[in-house]
């Protein structure tokens, strides 16, 4: 049977700041317009909400919502909305990580590099998912590589990184160089639409939950852009 689920876009990160101070504008920066250093700066990999960010977390706006599982992307910017949000919501829901909500791998914002930071200070989140890989067991802030949609791109990316220690800067600094001379090659649209599809069926939840992710992942599910903390609602 069909569920309608409320999906909410994380509230803005350093990286969506960045980017304005970088091209000088008020509105969000699109995707075609970014600044390239700022896109794949290591200063930004898997940035954080900004001040304004956690003031846009103000949890009335969803106090009213039956919920009892918050579904949420391991990215740190998508978790600290999360919590902000829900974690004093009368229903007292449960958090569970869920790897393909995650943002399209193409940024370095979408690296997410500050999982063990994570982990540590978000201790009652579910992060199952992602530790029942044993890489990822063994390094945490390497899980993006892990879960990349197309296993002959991850091996590809793998091998370009090969000569540097898995998880080191100079290994994440790979990564970027990577992404950046191979733009939209770890992860395609037509890769990202095959995984955003995959993700419903860990999407199996019994009672009501919620869904906090990215604004590709919310646009591929609805066809629509959604700005910073707010939230439309997607059939399941």
């Amino acid at each position: 049977m069909e569920k309608k689920v409320l999906f909410i876009r994380h509230a803005e990160s350093e990286y969506n700041l960045a980017q304005r101070i970088a091209k000088n504008s008020v509105a969000e920066v699109k995707l075609e317009e970014e600044d390239q250093d700022v896109k794949y700066s290591s200063k930004y990999c898997d940035a954080p909400l900004t001040k304004f960010g956690r003031e846009q977390c103000e949890p009335s706006k969803f106090e009213d919502l039956r919920i009892e599982t918050v579904v949420v992307s391991p990215l740190k910017r998508a978790v600290e909305t999360a919590v902000l949000l829900f974690q004093n919501h009368p229903n007292k829901p449960k958090f569970v990580v869920e790897p393909y909500l995650r943002e399209m791998f193409m940024s370095g914002c979408d690296f997410g590099i500050r999982l063990q930071e994570t982990m540590n200070e978000y201790p009652f989140i579910n992060y199952d998912r992602l530790l029942s890989n044993p890489i990822v067991k063994e390094h945490p802030n390497m899980w993006s590589l892990e879960f990349i949609y197309n296993q002959k791109s991850a091996d590809v990316l793998k091998q370009y990184i090969q000569e540097t220690q898995y998880g080191s800067q100079a290994c994440i600094d790979k990564v970027l160089e990577y992404m950046k001379t191979n733009p939209i090659q770890v992860e395609t649209f037509e890769e990202n639409t095959k995984r955003v599809e995959e993700c419903k069926k860990y999407l199996q939840f019994d009672g009501p939950f919620v869904c906090v992710s990215h604004s590709r992942t919310i646009q591929t599910l609805t066809g629509q852009f959604i700005h910073n903390c707010t939230g439309i609602e997607v059939s399941l």
